[in-house]
């Protein structure tokens, strides 16, 4: 049997892989949990303002940038804190805007993405047969009936079917599906928002990536022509469990596996299936708290977070016969 990747390998092999790009920078930082990216809430998408520069000026760059998403509904594949491995790319229009989808530029740095995305998931072994992508095949968005996260433009734009994408996974024998709705494109409710399709990748059942190509900005409730952005962000953690065609998070990766030991022995009844929900929120819970710190203490907002999280843990914990002392001890061994 093959030794198991682990998410020390997988991250370490597609370091490797980026730096043979030779002309991507590779960040060797981590952005602060609570930072002034997004107010009132934690690091919910890795190197946000990095990306948002690369707009203003042709540059790429490779990290592993590590979140936080309090919102969350954890389960088996959807922890609070997780890592995001992202490549990013611009090139220059040098003030030469076009329509995006008649433009030969915008289709070669899709082209160049998708075609170095491809590859980096093939250097860990992947077979491009075991991929399932979702791509936009068009969709009318924004305007005076937007409830979405189209709701902040004031009008309606149209963007065509993403045939490159398309093209490119048939051609790889991936299984592709078309969507012709906003779960493709790529746009927050909220300005200076990158804008543009995205397709969704999946490996053996499981969410692993995301591709953009970025053409617009929202700026006063409108679609503003950009230099282009393009990249892919890739769930480190579920792409571990993908490879290693595991279940859940808490098996797939080692430091849950700590986690997880710790809580049987205080209460063994958490292997049982019947307990899964408490074991999603005890051990992630508690590795958010171990994350977050004191970096939640100056913001009302994050505070109450914090509050709500902590009484999800303590719940989760009581259902088990766990006490308060004991999650505190776990939590004090987690930092």
């Amino acid at each position: 049997m093959p030794n198991e990747h682990t998410f020390e390998s997988v991250k370490d092999a597609l370091r490797h892989y980026h730096e043979k790009l030779k002309a991507v920078r590779v960040l060797e930082y981590q952005s602060p949990i609570a930072n002034d990216s997004f107010p009132g809430d934690f690091n919910v998408s890795g190197y946000h303002a990095e990306i948002q520069d690369l707009s203003k000026a042709a540059d790429s760059f490779w990290g592993i940038d590590r979140c936080l998403r309090l919102q969350e509904k954890v389960d088996a594949m959807h922890s609070y804190a997780f890592h995001m491995g992202i490549f990013a790319k611009s090139v220059d229009l040098q003030n030469n805007f076009i329509d995006p989808f008649q433009d030969h530029r915008f289709e070669e740095i899709q082209e160049q993405v998708l075609q170095q995305f491809m590859e980096a998931l093939l250097s860990l072994g992947v077979i491009s047969t075991d991929i399932e992508v979702t791509y936009l095949d068009g969709a009318a968005f924004g305007g005076s009936g937007a409830r979405g996260r189209d709701r902040e433009l004031q009008r309606q734009y149209v963007f065509p079917q993403d045939t490159v994408t398309k093209s490119f996974f048939e051609n790889q024998q991936a299984k592709v599906y078309l969507v012709k709705s906003l779960a493709n494109i790529d746009i927050r409710p909220t300005e200076s928002a990158l804008v543009g399709p995205r397709a969704e990748i999946a490996l053996g059942g499981i969410e692993i990536a995301t591709i953009v190509f970025d053409c617009f900005q929202v700026r006063g409730q409108k679609l503003m022509p950009i230099n282009y952005v393009a990249g892919y962000a890739i769930g480190m953690e579920r792409l571990v469990a993908a490879l290693n065609k595991k279940a859940n998070l808490l098996l797939a990766i080692e430091r849950y596996q700590s986690i997880m030991n710790q809580i049987t022995r205080l209460a063994p009844a958490v292997s049982s299936s019947l307990f899964i929900h408490e074991s999603f929120q005890l051990a992630f819970g508690i590795e958010a708290l171990a994350v977050v710190g004191d970096s939640y203490k100056s913001s009302k907002s994050r505070s109450e977070m914090i509050r709500k999280l902590k009484k999800l843990l303590y719940e989760s914990a009581a259902e088990l016969g766990i006490s308060a002392d004991s999650v505190a001890n776990l939590f004090a061994k987690v930092m």
